[in-house]
């Protein structure tokens, strides 16, 4: 066996190291993501019941999205919206965010230029919670504050000059921007967009890489947290260990070099 043939069977032997690795990073890798899955599970069910939720509000969401979103993704979207909202705010936003969803996946089929649905999306909600017409203009939908709040007013039975409070305030442009979405939706029709097939693939997709990365998670997760208890309880004694590793690592690496040689030097055999 010449030196050659040495260096190619340890190329092979790196690459498949390398290989397994990156197989095992990507396995805990998509642990983590059954773990965000489920947590957004649970804070959904938590933010639901702490701002007194319709029970109906996700079946209502996978209506509006039309399967071109995955359960994952309403649910964040349902947490980016209303946390830190409350109060009447809260209701009315959580009623409206089906109807957003509406919104922005007409926007985008009316101009298939824009980026993603997720994009005219948070731009509504974004503008709602800020009550910036601007972030609102982004999604296709134009809408003037002096009128919203004046028409707010009307609403409430209130004077003219009445002050709105904030949460009004956002409420009077949520409203507006409703009024705004609904013309969208007669502009766009029922028909979808040629590319949604193309979306429902991909969130098909992704809702199997989901639920995979959760039994992931639940066969792995145990294991993990053995892992972190015993790293946590060997912190007193890290500086030793790590000195016991470089003394260790000085013998070990020669040694494993020495071995693999062997080993390919009798596998040509």
């Amino acid at each position: 066996m010449n030196i050659v043939d040495i260096a190619a069977k340890f190329y092979l032997l790196q690459t498949a190291i390398r290989f397994v690795i990156d197989r095992i990073v990507g396995l805990f890798n998509l642990a983590e993501l059954g773990a965000k899955v489920e947590q957004a599970g649970i804070s959904f069910d938590r933010l639901s019941a702490s701002l007194g939720l319709q029970s109906d509000l996700m079946d209502k969401l996978r209506d509006a999205s039309r399967g071109l979103l995955t359960d994952y993704e309403l649910q964040n979207k349902v947490a980016g919206a209303l946390t830190g909202t409350q109060g009447q705010l809260a209701k009315e936003f959580a009623d409206a965010l089906p109807s957003i969803l509406q919104y922005a996946i007409a926007a985008k089929t009316l101009k298939p230029e824009i980026e993603s649905i997720d994009y005219v999306y948070n731009k509504l909600v974004l503008g709602v919670r800020r009550g910036s017409p601007r972030l609102i203009d982004d999604a296709q939908i134009v809408i003037k504050v002096a009128e919203a709040y004046a028409n707010y007013r009307k609403e409430l039975g209130l004077a003219s000059g009445a002050v709105l409070t904030a949460a009004q305030q956002q409420i009077a442009v949520l409203h507006e921007m409703q009024r705004g979405g609904e013309n969208i939706l007669k502009q766009a029709g029922d028909v979808g967009a040629l590319t949604d097939s193309y979306l429902k693939f991909k969130a098909n997709l992704n809702t199997v890489k989901n639920t995979f990365g959760e039994f992931l998670d639940q066969a792995l997760r145990p294991s993990i947290e053995v892992f972190n208890i015993v790293a946590e309880s060997a912190t007193g004694v890290s500086n030793t260990s790590l000195k016991m590793g470089q003394i260790f690592g000085k013998i070990l690496v020669p040694t494993t070099q020495t071995l693999c040689i062997a080993f390919l030097f009798l596998a040509d055999r």
